[in-house]
């Protein structure tokens, strides 16, 4: 079976990259001029503020990272900066599919939660792809599937 992957993120404009880095960019080079001119007060604050600007625009589009994928060997959960949450289908004992999240209990007796944070148009297309996509892959290793959306 091939892997199926669900990118859910919420992508971000480059435009709007683009202006918070000229604003990161004149802060910083603002800060420094008024370093230069002895107002270290400020001159630090703008390019402590600057700096963060720049910072904000390398972490943003990690920071909307919300995948799901499946494949032969289990599912993996990658939400913003947290690491990538692989679970082998050998541990899951079974799959509860709610209304607005999927509950995963592991034979361990832990349980995964997924929340669906999507907007009303992907919920009404892409939510039903997944579910489709998990129950195949889930009976595919053997897993029953509950559905309590009703």
């Amino acid at each position: 079976m091939d892997s199926r992957t669900f990118d859910l993120s919420v992508p971000v404009s480059r435009l709007l990259l683009a202006g918070w880095s000229a604003f990161g960019a004149i802060q910083v080079a603002g800060g420094a001029f008024s370093i230069e001119r002895g107002d270290d007060i400020l001159g630090v604050v703008q390019v402590a503020f600057g700096l963060f600007f720049l910072l904000f625009v390398v972490l943003m589009p990690r920071v909307n990272r919300y995948v799901i994928a499946f494949d032969d060997s289990g599912l993996a959960f990658e939400k913003a900066l947290s690491r990538t949450r692989k679970i082998p289908w050998a541990s899951v004992s079974e799959i509860e599919i709610q209304r607005m999240k999927l509950k995963i209990a592991l034979k361990e007796g832990k349980n995964v939660k997924w929340n669906f944070n999507m907007s009303h148009t992907d919920n009404q297309i892409v939510k039903p792809r997944i579910i489709a996509a998990l129950n195949e892959f889930a009976q595919a290793n053997g897993i029953p599937v509950r559905d309590s959306r009703s």
